[in-house]
């Protein structure tokens, strides 16, 4: 029989080795390590296993096959190229103009480039280094979120080691990261989510070993990837302020100490603050939003915690249940959660109070990244909608917390509830392969987004091709410029689109694939006064003046 007892707990005689600095070791240092001290006082009575060990070697070797597996999936999830939606357009957009030397701008559909404002510039940075060197920028968008799913996978196997000291727990956190279907959505699809995990996680990893070991490149290190994080996503504000918290929560009360917090936030804010300075003087607004006072109300709530729930139940139990009674009750258990985890925290074991920090951390950054989307969504943008993906940056951090609790659990009750709690971490593992499989089969099978597989043969893109001098007005802006490069005008105000058609000789592409609802209109609207030529995948609209010139470049 498994003795899951003796696998989240280890070994009981394991005695730290205390140094001047702390007691870390290697990321991957191996739980059960046996430091016998010498009873003389002398070091030949300590035995370490060599860094060298078989043991150590085979650490390693899982951290090469999560990488791989990471890559693997994400490659197997983007046949056909990682999910591209509307505002990948801006971030493609502004890359591919940097590297022509037009900066970080929008080219609008009159030939005017526009400054990138609304969205921070770290994603389109990036994606001007493969465009510089030739390649395109959503196939440098794939490999490198082939290579950050490793990243973050690692970083989230390393965070539960590190807290639990338990190789297996860690080795769950890692696997429970791979299969799942939210952290395998954002790591495929052109968006700026999976670069935002990396640097929110990755500074609070910085600030513990910071805090456990007093070095300031650490601590330099730590406000860059913050300030990384605010210029890979506006809410990036939440990680720099959970940094700050935490050095003033856990620093010595010395006035010394508090320069650390003090520079980590100074540091970590500038950058931010001088793009959002450019901003201002060069659009007048610093984040390209208005405010608006439009206050969330308690289905923002519902919202997050259906989200959430469904991340560990099966997605018919959540709604079956009252949304109102989850989620009192999932707030109460998050508060009797962190309440026992902070008090369980002050009576780890020596070898384990090095990572406290980072418990706290973790504990406090989910309460402020909600808060942070709640002011968003309350002052600038209502309209910003809550689901996987903008939920994602709280997965990791429960992952490790229920790792931590997992372990704290059998710590306290021993081998009565090992059994039961294995159980669980089965059924929920096989729940979440299951869930990442059929979301993978469909990514392969059909694609997402503007590069899904339909785009690929579309007949509507292939005669969109021919009207290069042609003015176009559509309900796929991005999916035009994905695919032949143009920037084209976004359909909105038939009733003024109509009178340039006439005036022009422009065409209304209407794609079936997006409701043009969606755009305050109807294709029969459309369609009135209008000629219509029809193609597979789509339609197109212009003014009967211009039929002599359109028919032909239409096929019609």
């Amino acid at each position: 029989m498994i003795n899951f007892a003796g696998v989240f707990r280890g070994s009981s005689r394991a005695i730290p080795l205390q140094r001047a600095g702390g007691n870390r070791g290697l990321p991957f240092e191996s739980h059960g390590e046996e430091i016998r001290a010498a009873s003389a006082g002398g070091s030949n009575g300590i035995r370490r296993q060599p860094k060298g060990s078989m043991k150590h070697k085979g650490q390693y070797v899982l951290a090469i096959l999560a990488m791989v597996s990471a890559a693997l999936i994400v490659f197997f999830g983007t046949r056909w190229g990682p999910a591209a939606s509307d505002d990948t357009l801006s971030y493609v957009m502004a890359g591919e103009n940097l590297v022509q030397g037009h900066g970080l701008t929008i080219l609008s559909p009159d030939g005017s480039f526009v400054p990138l404002t609304h969205f921070p510039p770290m994603l389109s940075i990036l994606i001007s280094l493969p465009v510089a060197l030739g390649a395109g920028p959503l196939e440098g968008l794939r490999w490198l979120y082939a290579i950050l799913f490793g990243v973050n996978t690692l970083l989230t196997a390393i965070s539960a080691r590190s807290l639990t000291r338990s190789l297996p727990l860690g080795i769950f956190a890692g696997v429970s990261v791979l299969i799942s279907e939210t952290m395998i959505l954002v790591h495929t699809e052109a968006m700026s989510e999976g670069l935002f995990l990396l640097f929110s996680l990755g500074t609070l990893i910085l600030l513990d070993r910071y805090l456990d070991r007093r070095r300031l490149p650490e601590l330099l290190l730590a406000a860059a990837f913050a300030a990384a994080a605010s210029l890979t996503r506006y809410v990036g504000g939440a990680v720099i302020l959970t940094g700050t918290v935490t050095l003033v929560r856990c620093l010595p009360k010395e006035s010394r100490s508090y320069r650390a917090a003090v520079g980590f936030l100074l540091i970590a804010s500038l950058p931010i603050t001088l793009w959002a300075g450019r901003n201002l003087l060069l659009m007048g607004n610093p984040f390209a939003r208005s405010v608006d006072w439009l206050p969330v109300d308690h289905e923002f709530i519902v919202q997050v915690v259906s989200v959430v729930l469904t991340w560990f139940l099966p997605g018919r139990f959540v709604q079956a249940i009252q949304p109102h009674l989850a989620v009192v009750t999932v707030l109460a258990t998050v508060v009797a959660a962190v309440l026992y985890l902070y008090k369980a925290s002050r009576s780890f074991r020596t070898s384990q109070a090095v990572s406290r920090p980072l418990l706290w951390s973790l504990a406090i950054y989910g309460p402020i990244y909600l808060a942070a989307i709640v002011v968003a969504k309350s002052l600038f943008d209502e309209r910003i909608f809550i689901d996987n993906r903008m939920l994602s940056p709280l997965l990791q951090p429960l992952i490790i917390l229920f790792c931590v609790g997992v372990n704290q659990l059998v710590r306290v009750f021993g081998r009565r509830v090992a059994p039961a709690l294995g159980g669980c971490l089965l059924v929920l593992g096989l729940l979440w392969v299951q869930r990442a499989w059929t979301f993978l089969t469909y990514a392969h099978e059909s694609g997402r987004g503007y590069t899904s597989r339909g785009y690929h043969s579309s007949d509507t893109i292939a005669t969109v091709r021919r009207l290069e001098e042609v003015p176009v007005y559509t309900n796929a802006a991005a999916a035009v410029y994905f695919w032949t490069g143009r920037s084209v005008h976004s359909l909105g105000g038939v009733d003024v689109i109509k009178r340039n058609l006439a005036e022009d000789c422009g065409v209304i592409v209407v794609f079936d694939s997006i409701a043009p609802e969606l755009y305050g209109t109807t294709k029969e609207e459309i369609s009135l006064g209008l000629v219509q030529v029809e193609r597979r995948d789509g339609d197109f609209f212009f003014d009967a003046a211009c039929s002599k010139e359109l028919e032909t470049l239409l096929g019609r």
